[in-house]
């Protein structure tokens, strides 16, 4: 029996046996060699403190307190798989048993998934660039929606791997100032390496004030608010020009005792976009919307226009997983993204 890491309870992650089901016709089965985690999202499963753990979005896009407690565990962990299609279906015309591919799957050893729902491995292109799309698709998303152009200043908040993969666009798209904001001394050195002008720690100052500082008072044109935390939020706002956009990427979770709305955001007039990725992309060209978005994200992968080496950290054994995973969660410090190998 093949084995994958789910959280089972709150805090409690297990390596549980499961069954392929038989393949359908136009289904392919893979074999893992290589996944990632989605920590900002997976982290309010891994915790019970995650919005959709107590509820969910009704037909109308609305969300509805579970007050009964939604099961939802046993919940599968990790986010993308690289692997080797092992069999297919007897209507499969895309794919051939042997092909190497990457899609949306968790941290378990094979999946079965329709053939259209995976995308192949280029030659060259390495297993940490294909589980880089989801955090580079939702970066996409954030400088799509905020039109960041040439000699735009541009402050990314929270630097994990959608923030990395934000730093990296706004410098493809031509922004003359990055300032990369994270609370861990990983993290800004990667941004530094790989676009960022300036890091900030904003542990030991007001950030808002002293990227206003640094930019002679004005503030920067456009926020990208990565981080998920409502600290966050808020001095993406004080950070930001007047008529400036911010656009949140990040996963927000619980109250907001962090956030004031009294002062910088009441008089500055600025523009606040919820972007989700690929989801509802808010851009004015209409053509943004379905494949194309998603395959311009992966030709700059495939490219190298998105750098990622050194930013899937730490890299463990499928079966050390859920020790490595616990070691995220308690040492943030030490991690831009968990990669697995099988």
């Amino acid at each position: 029996m093949a084995l994958e890491l789910v959280v089972v309870a709150p805090y409690k992650l297990e390596f549980r046996e499961y069954k392929e089901p038989p393949l359908a016709e136009n289904q392919i089965r893979v074999r893992s060699e290589f996944s990632s985690a989605k920590h900002g999202t997976e982290r309010g499963f891994y915790r019970g403190t995650g919005a959709l753990v107590h509820g969910s979005m009704n037909e109308d896009n609305i969300y509805i307190p579970d007050k009964a407690g939604k099961r939802i565990y046993p919940y599968l962990l990790g986010n993308m798989t690289v692997g080797t299609i092992i069999e297919v279906g007897l209507k499969v015309k895309r794919w051939r048993e042997g092909d190497r591919v990457f899609f949306y799957g968790g941290f378990r050893e094979t999946h079965t998934i329709p053939e259209e729902e995976a995308w192949p491995l280029y030659p060259g292109m390495a297993p940490e660039s294909a589980v880089y799309l989801d955090p580079a698709k939702y970066a996409f998303g954030g400088i799509n929606s905020a039109q960041v152009s040439l000699g735009y200043r541009v402050a990314v908040f929270g630097l994990g791997a959608i923030g990395q993969m934000a730093v990296q666009m706004a410098k493809l798209s031509g922004a003359m100032e990055i300032y990369g904001v994270d609370n861990y001394q990983l993290r800004r050195q990667a941004a530094l390496k790989y676009g960022a002008t300036e890091v900030i720690d904003p542990s030991g100052c007001d950030t808002g004030r002293l990227i206003k500082e640094k930019t002679g008072g004005v503030g920067v044109d456009v926020a990208i608010e990565a981080s998920g935390a409502v600290a966050g939020l808020h001095h993406a706002i004080r950070g930001t020009m007047r008529g400036g956009k911010i656009v949140t990427v990040g996963l927000y979770e619980g109250g907001a005792t962090d956030l004031r709305l009294a002062e910088d955001w009441h008089r500055n007039q600025q523009v606040m976009i919820a972007s989700q990725g690929p989801n509802f992309p808010s851009h004015n060209h209409p053509y943004w919307a379905g494949p194309r978005f998603t395959e311009t994200v992966i030709e700059l992968l495939r490219r190298g226009w998105l750098k990622t080496e050194g930013l899937v950290l730490p890299v463990v054994p499928f079966l050390e997983a859920d020790k490595a995973y616990q070691e995220v969660e308690e040492h943030p410090e030490e991690t831009i993204k968990l990669g697995v190998r099988y």
